[in-house]
């Protein structure tokens, strides 16, 4: 399928105030804001190579964790859960995650999609 086809829509409802929320097959990006309507913190999740992992953005600063699914048992849904930090090197990189936010965020807002790209 083309990158058109899966590009990131927002999710309606979101109800967290001063928040958006945006999702594809492959990423969930969560935005709040400040009251100036500055970004104040986000949290991408993303799936790569079966994994996945959570990218956090808050005051300058960025995290990177590797998260558990809950879901290795199909008869039970349970809640995703943060596993562990991600430190040193690893198959996750910043350039990966970025290529793929650049082709699959085209149809976000112009200021939130940037933001997010200057601050993986």
């Amino acid at each position: 399928m083309s990158k058109e086809t899966h590009q990131m829509s927002e999710v309606i409802p979101y109800n967290v105030a001063n928040g958006k929320w945006y999702r594809n097959h492959l990423m969930d990006l969560s935005v709040l804001f400040a009251e100036n309507d500055r970004i104040k913190m986000f949290e991408l999740n993303y799936t790569q190579n079966g994994r996945s992992y959570l990218l956090k953005w808050s005051q300058d600063e960025v995290l990177k964790f590797i998260v558990d699914k809950g879901e290795q048992d199909i008869r039970k849904n349970n809640s995703p859960l943060v596993k562990q930090l991600m430190t040193g090197p690893n198959s996750v990189t910043e350039e990966v995650i970025k290529q793929k936010f650049s082709d699959y965020s085209v149809q976000i807002p112009t200021n939130i999609r940037h933001f997010i790209l200057a601050n993986i």
